[in-house]
């Protein structure tokens, strides 16, 4: 039976950045976004780092100057700042994010919005975007919502494109979905889209403020589509249900294609919201490939014991993807609390493994299980490093954030192809790591 673990009242070592991260991420992932900190210069410099170590592309996130606003509010400098980001960058958008020192002082932010959004109306939309303690995931969730309910809007006619909402994947993995989708015959548009200096030449003079290319209308068009695909039930689905709820978009959350399971089913949610048949034939031949690939390597991986932390979408999806590998997964752990996530992991009851389920917990208890659970492997994002090193396990680095290995957000690992890498890091791991104790062929 399966033993869920829920929060601590106090975490020693969240396996999860802020909600601000979130919020910035989707800002900056509209064409013209600036996303503008209310906040310390560290909170901003943090967000700043993360992200950029992350997908290896500068984020334009600015921060309120004057430090004193945190403590005696902001409200006549945000004026100053917005004045300055007009004439700087001549943005489209502008994300007003809080941060948990303006959260404690207390400031009315949304009147403080309302006033200065008055003084520059019809050139920028100032959006006030709330944080409070939880994961990036929560924070992109919040934000992707808070941004359609400010722009979505029923413009009369029809759209038979899908909106798709990726949630924090890597630029590698976004562009392998969009490949499937297109090899599918599926018109789509991508919601909050981002690019990478992987797949982007470098610019010279003043760069854009944000790396993103969705544009406002087609923000404000999503209203009228055919149907909308959030990758990420925990990171997008809240914005998915907003299009549902108040413009009768039919909406589908999840799963993340990891794996050939997950991967059919995203498959044939697109298929079905677009009027679709079945899927191309190169698509069903990528299939067959990744089912040859798993049924060689099953040998290598069958029994091995793995742990799994990260965003609650993509460890749920990796856990099956663990699964249909024959592998074992021992401890399971959400950064972000959801009882969904624990759903996810129950229904693996069918492949015969019970784990143990932590949501919402910090990396200071997932280490004390490793310790008392036998593990061959862990997959996670460099959050894990620690406690992996410090139980002499292998990590193989997935998920965001990854800061400390470099080139990881450009090689997919969702969709069939992606599951072949995926397929290929897990054993070689296995194989470095000395754990495969398969005979290997004898001569004689």
């Amino acid at each position: 039976m399966t033993t869920t673990s829920g929060p601590k009242a106090v975490p020693v070592n969240p396996c999860h950045a802020c909600q601000a991260v979130g919020a910035v991420h989707v800002t900056t992932s509209i064409t013209g976004g600036v996303p503008l900190v209310h906040g310390p210069q560290s909170c901003c410099g943090f967000i700043r780092y993360l992200l950029t170590r992350h997908f290896s592309e500068l984020r334009g996130v600015k921060a309120l100057a004057d430090e004193d606003a945190e403590v005696f509010g902001g409200r006549r400098i945000v004026s100053k700042c917005v004045r300055n980001l007009a004439q700087r960058y001549n943005p489209s958008l502008i994300g007003m994010v809080s941060t948990c020192s303006s959260t404690a002082a207390g400031e009315d932010l949304e009147d403080v919005v309302k006033q200065v959004g008055r003084e520059f109306s019809g050139k920028i939309i100032l959006l006030k975007i709330s944080n409070d303690a939880g994961s990036h995931a929560k924070g992109y969730n919040i934000a992707s919502r808070a941004v359609l309910q400010h722009v979505a809007k029923v413009r009369g006619k029809s759209d038979a494109r899908l909106n798709l909402i990726p949630g924090m994947i890597n630029p590698g993995d976004l562009s392998e979905i969009k490949r499937m989708l297109t090899a599918s015959g599926v018109q789509f548009n991508v919601l909050f889209d981002f690019l990478s200096a992987s797949n982007t030449p470098e610019k010279t003079g003043i760069n854009p403020p944000s790396p993103g290319v969705t544009r406002l209308a087609d923000l404000a068009g999503a209203a009228d589509s055919a149907g909308t695909i959030a990758l990420c039930r925990h990171a997008g689905g809240a914005a998915a249900s907003y299009l549902h709820r108040e413009f009768k978009v039919p909406a589908v959350q999840g799963p993340l294609p990891v794996g050939i399971g997950n991967t059919d089913m995203f498959l044939d949610n697109a298929l079905r919201l677009s009027g679709k048949k079945t899927a191309v034939t190169s698509l069903t031949r990528e299939r067959s490939q990744l089912q040859r690939a798993v049924a060689n390597a099953v040998a290598h991986t069958a029994g091995k014991r793995v742990a799994l932390t990260g965003d609650p979408d993509f460890v749920a999806s990796m856990a099956r993807f663990a699964c249909e590998l024959k592998m074992v997964p021992t401890v399971v752990m959400s950064n972000t609390v959801s009882e969904l996530f624990t759903l996810d992991i129950g229904a693996l009851a069918e492949f015969g493994v019970s784990p143990v389920v932590i949501t919402g917990s910090d990396l200071n208890r997932f280490e004390a299980l490793l310790q008392t659970i036998g593990t061959d492997v862990v997959f996670g994002p460099s959050y894990a490093a620690e406690s992996a090193r410090n139980t002499g396990l292998a990590l193989i680095r997935l998920g965001f954030p990854i800061y400390d290995q470099p080139s990881c957000h450009r090689w997919p690992v969702l969709g069939y192809k992606g599951g072949l890498r995926l397929l290929d890091l897990i054993v070689g791991v296995l194989a470095e790591n000395g754990r495969n104790t398969r005979a290997g062929p004898t001569t004689r």
